[in-house]
């Protein structure tokens, strides 16, 4: 039981986060920042570690078109609710299992 709040906290802690780069690349838009352009985004890792990935937005929305992946600095990576997709010298993309839920009594 424990494991399965601790997913779901981790997920919310990741959805923030997602919602927070999605914030900031709506200002970016808006300042008519090309969209190729390297900018420093929020690590989207389960700790909320208050870290930064460089990405373009480009590649920030490429793995976003998939709502169970996220980007994480290096080394933040969380073998116990995630698999990791593919590595980048500036950031990692995972993948999210799926949060299990309660079996029923």
């Amino acid at each position: 039981m424990e494991h399965e709040r601790s997913q779901a906290i981790a997920r919310a802690n990741e959805t923030m986060l997602r919602g927070a780069n999605a914030q900031l690349e709506r200002d970016a838009d808006r300042a008519g920042t090309p969209d190729s352009s390297l900018a420093w985004l929020l690590c989207e890792c389960a700790e909320d570690c208050g870290g930064s990935v460089s990405m373009t937005f480009d590649e920030w929305e490429a793995v976003h078109r998939y709502e169970a992946r996220f980007t994480v600095a290096p080394g933040h990576e969380a073998p116990a609710v995630e698999r990791v997709l593919d590595r980048f010298d500036r950031y990692i993309v995972v993948e999210k299992f799926p949060l299990r839920t309660p079996a029923a009594e």
